[in-house]
């Protein structure tokens, strides 16, 4: 528990960054059988803070880059609808927005669990994170690091846009939308 042990040195207050439930499968598999209740009641004891990691707001806006490996991806899908004769529909999540998201919401929460507010000084400390998060049904997470260097602050003239066979959605159209063939020549 001590390098899992974090606190406010102010306050005195301190806290796992294990879940309750984590550490009772940790003591099982060391032969001590005891619920994740038990293991709350005894970090009370101990004067523990029982935690949990808390999503915050962000107020970030789309950076250039993003929006350029947006439209990266959006001409190779066109391509691919093109050159198959396909018709293809890409429905993003908007940001802040895993509650409606099934994978995310499970997915993610087991990684913010897993990860519990350990700073993350290195690219791999992250992924090291992300790579041994398991949820109970047996899914593990698979992450690796892109070193590619993008350009940036390139700029999509209205020209390149006209010539998507772009038909936005009717429900967020800034997210949702379906690319088709290009019409024939």
């Amino acid at each position: 528990m001590k390098d899992e042990t974090a606190g406010d040195p102010i306050t005195g207050l301190k806290w796992t960054r294990k879940t309750t439930e984590k550490i009772a499968d940790e003591l099982g598999a060391g032969g001590v059988d005891v619920s994740a209740r038990t293991v709350c009641r005894l970090l009370k004891k101990l004067k523990f803070s029982l935690r949990v990691n808390r999503k915050q707001l962000s107020n970030c806006t789309a950076h250039p880059e993003q929006r350029n490996r947006q439209f990266e991806n959006i001409a190779f899908i066109h391509l691919l609808c093109d050159r198959h004769n396909l018709s293809v529909t890409v429905a993003h999540y908007p940001s802040g927005c895993s509650k409606w998201n099934p994978v995310e919401r499970q997915l993610f929460s087991r990684i913010s669990a897993n990860w519990k507010g350990v700073p993350l000084k290195t690219y791999e400390t992250a992924l090291n994170h992300i790579r041994t998060t398991k949820t109970k049904t047996g899914l593990r997470v698979k992450a690796y690091l892109v070193r590619k260097l993008y350009s940036r602050g390139q700029k999509i003239s209205d020209e390149q846009m006209g010539k998507l066979n772009l038909i936005r959605d009717e429900i967020l159209p800034l997210w949702n939308y379906t690319l088709r063939p290009s019409p024939p020549s």
